[in-house]
């Protein structure tokens, strides 16, 4: 079977037998440039595709070479509100189900009750479990 140039391939196993494929024609993904090889028929002076701590996704308008994404999203941090009107029966409110009020608990039959506090922001890593390899471009 005649692999493409041009092919990202994952390779398992350690980097000096990843380094080891380079006379083959297949380069790390780590944005070396391509150089003493004049055979190459891509990339040649150019660097290869830093794919390190990377996922592959196909693009939905097939154009290679896009790339974004975060391995966490960041909650800011941000005000929490609630209100709590009648509603639970004959206007009394024995407690507010939505909210941890501070102090004694008690009852109200003729006003809301409000609540506030301050949610503190935090990362939150969104990366699936995985299992990593060694990215291999084929450049010649």
């Amino acid at each position: 079977m005649d692999v493409p140039i041009g092919t990202i391939l994952p390779f398992y196993g350690d980097l000096t037998a990843a380094q080891a494929q380079q006379g083959a024609g297949w380069w790390i993904c780590d944005g070396q440039r391509v150089v003493n090889d004049a055979n190459a028929v891509i990339l040649k002076g150019q660097p290869t595709p830093d794919l390190r701590s990377r996922f592959l996704m196909g693009d939905p308008n097939n154009v290679s070479g896009n790339h974004g994404g975060s391995a966490d999203s960041r909650l800011p941090d941000q005000a929490i509100r609630s209100h709590t009107t009648g509603g639970f029966g004959a206007p009394a409110i024995y407690s507010d189900p939505f909210t941890h009020m501070q102090g004694a608990h008690t009852w109200t039959t003729d006003v809301s009750i409000y609540s506030e506090g301050i949610f503190v922001g935090s990362d939150i890593p969104v990366v699936p479990p995985y299992m990593s390899v060694i990215w291999l471009i084929r450049v010649k």
